[in-house]
């Protein structure tokens, strides 16, 4: 099945995706031991898809405010891995969740 370009300026779905769960592998590589906190299988045969998830989306924070990717994925905290509320614009207050 083919995807059509949607919400995200013309890039084909699955290109976006892929990319996002690229960086956000990049990201989690950076952090052994967060890496092996999440890993779901006996054996450390698969990462968790939230800790993918929590990594992926501060990966799209830090970018919409204005770093490239690779100084998303260089800035990017073992904290904001495991604390994915964690507002990077504002070190006081937890993000809030829209609703």
């Amino acid at each position: 099945m083919a995807s059509s370009p949607g919400n995200s300026g013309g890039e084909r779905i699955e290109d976006v995706a892929q990319n996002a769960i690229r960086l956000a592998h990049k990201t989690l590589d950076r952090f052994p031991d967060v890496k092996r906190r999440h890993m779901v299988v006996a054996g450390g045969a698969a990462l968790s898809s939230a800790i993918i998830a929590a990594a992926a989306v501060a990966i799209v924070r830090r970018v919409r405010s204005g770093s490239t990717e690779a100084e998303a994925v260089a800035e990017i905290t073992a904290d904001e891995l495991e604390n994915p509320n964690h507002n990077v614009d504002d070190d006081d207050s937890p993000a809030s969740d829209p609703v």
